[in-house]
């Protein structure tokens, strides 16, 4: 089990880091680091609820969660720096914990609440793209707040 959920953690924070790489404006780059986690997550929808488990349920594996998520969490502030305050409202912290939140959620009440919540199969490329275009857009509600607080 340790081994599976360092073989996650290691491939996400590596697609998160590959898509922060790619070239241009602060916005472009993080909707691709957004975009990274939510194809992460389409691809091992089991992920979510091992790590909700553990989390919620203190779990024997929590500790191994908690440590996988600070390693996160330093690389997007190491992402992140210049770019934002190193803490508060619009730090690194917060903005992971609500993308995660964000993405993760989604997927494990779609699992849940299906199509009598969404009206539609949650998980169709229709409801999958929407989602997407709502991260962007949370995304860009978050940098618009940074410029905002930098004027």
């Amino acid at each position: 089990f340790e081994q599976v959920l360092d073989r996650y953690y290691q491939k996400n924070r590596r697609l998160l880091a590959e898509a922060f790489e790619t070239q241009g404006p602060i916005r472009g780059r993080l909707r691709a680091v957004i975009d990274a986690l939510f194809d992460f997550m389409i691809e091992h929808r089991a992920y979510a609820r091992i790590v909700q488990e553990q989390l919620i349920l203190g779990g024997p594996h929590s500790s191994l969660v908690r440590k996988h998520l600070k390693e996160t969490v330093a690389i997007i502030a190491t992402m992140l720096e210049g770019v934002t305050p190193a803490s508060g409202p619009l730090g690194p912290l917060h903005l992971h914990h609500s993308v995660s939140a964000m993405v993760t959620q989604y997927f494990t009440s779609a699992a849940v609440l299906g199509e009598e919540y969404w009206g539609r199969d949650p998980l169709s490329q229709e409801a999958l793209d929407e989602r997407r275009a709502h991260l962007h857009w949370a995304i860009d509600a978050w940098l618009d707040a940074l410029e905002r607080a930098e004027s």
